[in-house]
């Protein structure tokens, strides 16, 4: 190196000393006002595309859950085999007619353990239990809405234990054979006969009704059926109303086979045998006719027959 260079000529001193050549410092720019706030803008307008971006979506979705319906129904296997929606058809009469009111009993066939009879043409999980219940809620709407008072003999969810019936039967005067009652949370034909005869006593029933659904080894057969029984007290009455019931039925749904049938107390059915007030058996098709389970399982065809069971009671009762 040469020792003449005069940048670091003082290095062997003890007072190091920049050369003349030594750069001189930049000096710091300052930003003018404007820029600041520019800068300030900017930044300020990132930050609320930031907060939007975060809690704008944590917001929809509370509002989306908010939606929500707070509690879910479960449906029921009739529900979930049916394609078919609700429609306007299905609601009952909504001006309630002049006339008569009556006290009618409805019975849904079977229930519980007991899921009665079905066919693959009704869907998987649909048997005779669901449709009757169904039925008969639609019924007990359709009465009322003409101003009639319904009772059910069970909601499906709810059945008074065999020791209760025989119990308030008891309590009321009602007739029954104890030998014909059975612990196994059936709710088979006659329990819920003597129940209806026991609910009788409060509500003076003016006629019960069974709703039923009929199978057959022949898929060919179809129609509807009336059964009523004609050796009892009743059998007069019920024999009136279950004619007015069939000639409803074959005025509202023409061509099919609608036909009802006199049964004495050798092969009457317990429904119509032991109710103390007329009461009749309707058969509303078979499941086992490809025909029959399609209407049984359409809303619009509820909604009609529930109708026309309703006209042919109110005939009959007139």
């Amino acid at each position: 190196m040469n020792g003449n260079n005069s940048r670091y000529s003082n290095r062997g001193s003890g007072n190091f000393q920049r050369s003349s050549q030594t750069r001189p410092r930049r000096k710091k720019r300052r930003l003018r006002p404007w820029v600041k706030i520019a800068l300030l803008v900017i930044a300020a307008l990132i930050l609320i595309l930031i907060f939007k971006k975060i809690f704008g979506k944590s917001g929809k979705e509370s509002s989306k859950e908010s939606t929500k319906p707070v509690s879910t129904v479960t449906p029921t296997p009739m529900q979930q085999a049916s394609n078919n929606t609700p429609t306007e058809a299905a609601t009952p009469t909504s001006a309630v007619p002049s006339g008569p009111k009556y006290t009618i009993c409805v019975d849904a066939g079977h229930g519980f353990a007991d899921g009665g009879t079905s066919s693959e043409y009704l869907g998987t999980g649909v048997n005779e239990r669901e449709i009757t219940l169904d039925m008969a809620k639609l019924l007990k709407a359709e009465l009322e809405a003409r101003g009639h008072q319904v009772v059910l003999t069970h909601d499906g969810e709810n059945q008074p234990k065999e020791s209760e019936i025989m119990q308030k039967a008891t309590e009321l005067g009602v007739s029954y054979n104890a030998s014909y009652f059975t612990e196994n949370k059936v709710f088979h034909a006659y329990e819920r006969t003597i129940w209806a005869n026991v609910l009788n006593k409060q509500y003076n029933f003016d006629v019960m009704i069974s709703l039923h659904v009929n199978a057959l080894d022949d898929a060919s057969v179809s129609g509807y059926q009336v059964y009523f029984c004609s050796t009892n007290d009743y059998s007069a009455k019920s024999e009136v109303i279950s004619k007015k019931l069939v000639e409803a039925m074959k005025t509202d749904f023409p061509g099919k086979n609608v036909s009802t049938y006199a049964r004495n107390n050798s092969n009457a059915f317990y429904v119509t045998k032991y109710p103390t007030m007329p009461s009749l058996l309707l058969e509303m098709g078979f499941c086992t006719n490809k025909d029959d389970a399609a209407d049984m399982m359409n809303d619009e065809w509820r909604a009609k027959y529930v109708k026309t069971i309703a006209d042919g009671l109110e005939q009959g009762l007139a």
